[in-house]
């Protein structure tokens, strides 16, 4: 739920400047800017106002710009709690407005958790070149067999005797695995993070 724009946070600058939506004209009128598709994500384009239908409330229309690139001088933006709280709506799924703030914060949190990983495995492949060791385990998971692949990198930049970097995943040897490798940052930022657990350290 993040849209490309360029390196600025001013909703007005971004051409969102914030419109009442008695200004709109006819109710047709909300309908038609909720269906208009932003063709750089292939996503609807959600209003930054409050639109009369969802309440006659406002929320916070400030926007924060993500640390994950489109290109070499543009970066994803974040929807503002208005833009969340509107794609709710249109989704006709119900959620306290008070807990929006909140909400959108984690959104942005994990997203941001999801980019760090993203560039783990790329910095591996762009610095580390080829594991020089790769092992393959094998869990018992409930009676249930799981493969993980570890592959072990020499890495110079750690900052202790060994100069290992090792990294461990499932295998994609199973629809179960392939969700855990997809569902892995979300729980780690989760444990990390709001649990504080030692394992996730």
């Amino acid at each position: 739920m993040m849209q490309n724009l360029s390196r600025t946070n001013n909703p007005e600058e971004c051409g969102e400047k914030a419109k009442c939506p008695t200004t709109m004209g006819r109710h047709n009128r909300l309908e038609e800017v909720e269906n208009v598709i932003n063709e750089r994500n292939m996503m609807p384009d959600i209003p930054n106002y409050s639109l009369k239908k969802n309440g006659d409330f406002s929320l916070n229309r400030k926007r924060h710009i993500s640390s994950i690139p489109k290109n070499n001088s543009e970066y994803w933006i974040y929807p503002s709690s208005q833009q969340f709280y509107n794609s709710l709506m249109r989704k006709n799924k119900d959620i306290d407005k008070n807990y929006i703030d909140a909400v959108v914060s984690i959104h942005n949190e994990v997203n941001e958790e999801s980019w760090k990983h993203i560039l783990k495995y790329e910095y591996m492949h762009k610095k580390l070149g080829r594991p020089f060791d790769r092992h393959d385990w094998y869990v018992n998971r409930c009676g249930t067999e799981v493969k993980y692949i570890l592959d072990y990198y020499n890495d110079e930049s750690i900052n202790d005797d060994k100069n290992i970097y090792i990294d461990v995943r499932p295998a994609m040897d199973s629809l179960s695995n392939v969700w855990d490798r997809v569902r892995y940052p979300f729980y780690e930022f989760y444990f990390k993070y709001i649990k504080k657990y030692e394992l996730f350290r």
